[in-house]
Parts: C-alpha cells; structure tokens; sequence
C-alpha cells in the first residue's frame, strides 16, 4: 500500500480547512512581490527572500503599521473561524490518566 492511499484515508482535523493568519512580514513581502512585477523586475527566489528580508529590516514602525493591522485583522478573523472548533475542544471530557 503506497504512502498516498495511507494518507487519503486518514480524516482532517476539524477546523483544518481554515486558512492561517499570515504575518506582518508575509504581507509586506506580497506588497512588495508585487511591486516588483508591475516594476518588470524578476528576481531568484533566494534573491527576493533576501532583499525582502533587509527591507524589512529598514522600516520604521510607522512604515510597518499598515502591514501590522492586516495581520492584526488576519488574526481576527482566523480567531472567529476557529472559535466553533475550540469550543469543540474544550466541551470534550478527558478521562484521568489510569494508575
């Protein structure tokens, strides 16, 4: 049996379906990827991740914040998609360890 037949057959997690918030440096560096190719300019992977990097670096806050809020309101919405399952969880019982 093939590790993919294995894997298919296994149930999701609940809740898994829902997209993870990203980051302030993951929007910043969707803004900037596409600056860049409005700009023409196409750069190596390893090149962008780099280049991204040292911008970031190079903000000040307030050049930050934009990015900040969208992760923040990211967050948010994850929070609120989640909430149902989290409920889930914490209604569940756990038996006591055995002795």
């Amino acid at each position: 049996m093939s590790s993919k037949s294995k894997q298919a057959k296994k149930a999701a997690k609940p809740g898994s379906h829902i997209k993870r918030p990203l980051s302030a440096y993951f929007y910043f560096t969707n803004n900037l990827r596409d600056q860049y190719k409005k700009q023409g300019k196409q750069l190596a992977p390893t090149l962008f991740a780099k280049v991204s990097g040292e911008e970031w670096r190079s903000l000040t806050e307030n050049q930050r914040k934009p990015f900040d809020l969208k992760a923040q309101q990211d967050k948010k919405r994850y929070d609120t998609e989640m909430a149902p399952y989290r409920k889930e969880k914490e209604a569940k019982v756990k038996r006591p360890p055995s002795a």
